[in-house]
């Protein structure tokens, strides 16, 4: 797959940015980080899925620090997504 247009960044349960706003076509990347030792997210062991209320995807277990999901977004309109 081509290089991504936009990336969220997936800490625990929080999403960052939690909105975004792209162009049809382009690509987004959500990340699995849970490296930061430091940070009030941090949560060893856990695992997410990301999937769609209105778009058949849905990643696979993400379960390591970087690991990553890549949509591309054919379609103009709203899309919710969660874990």
């Amino acid at each position: 797959m081509p290089e991504v247009d936009a990336s969220i960044i997936l800490k625990k349960d929080v999403f960052e940015p939690s909105y975004l706003e792209i162009e049809k076509g382009q690509i987004v990347e959500w990340v699995y980080d849970s490296a930061d030792r430091n940070s009030p997210h941090y949560f060893p062991g856990r695992s997410h899925v990301i999937s769609f209320d209105n778009l058949n995807a849905e990643s696979n277990l993400l379960t390591r620090s970087s690991e990553s999901f890549k949509v591309r977004f054919l379609e103009t309109g709203a899309y919710t997504y969660r874990c």
